[in-house]
């Protein structure tokens, strides 16, 4: 059984607070930075607290193929910044890859993403997923470092 991630703090599911990030540009693309602490009441695991500072460059989208990119940016940012802070890999958020991909078809229905962009983004996510799951705490200290160095601009 999965354990719960926090107390939840209200009774109502789905997003308790609004997304709050800095856009910084990289020369490999955007990268966000949240400013506030982002919080997602899910039916399956409880409450899920997305820390200031966490890093996340949203829904990766594959930039290949126009017309599904320009259907799915930015259509989940929100959910898509739940869905990175699942996969990684840390004792706070150890949850199996299909739970976390789960919570980001639940987390879209409540920020209300189409059906058709959740479905495409959860089938990306099942398809190509394990590729980043646990993987992205080493893309994340990298992406701290450049943060503190000033490699990154702002957007």
């Amino acid at each position: 059984m999965l354990k719960r991630l926090a107390r939840a703090d209200r009774t109502e599911y789905g997003f308790q607070t609004d997304l709050s990030c800095t856009q910084r540009i990289d020369g490999e693309g955007n990268i966000w930075r949240i400013d506030q602490e982002l919080r997602f009441l899910s039916h399956i695991c409880g409450l899920i607290r997305v820390p200031v500072g966490f890093i996340t460059d949203f829904a990766s989208v594959p930039r290949y193929i126009p017309i599904i990119s320009a259907m799915l940016i930015g259509q989940a940012n929100a959910s898509a910044t739940v869905h990175d802070y699942l996969y990684r890999k840390n004792p706070s958020t150890d949850v199996p890859r299909i739970w976390a991909d789960q919570i980001f078809l639940e987390a879209m229905e409540f920020e209300k993403v189409g059906a058709i962009q959740r479905v495409l983004l959860y089938q990306g996510a099942r398809a190509f997923g394990w590729m980043h799951y646990q993987k992205i705490e080493q893309d994340d200290i990298a992406l701290r470092a450049r943060y503190r160095q000033g490699r990154l601009a702002y957007a």
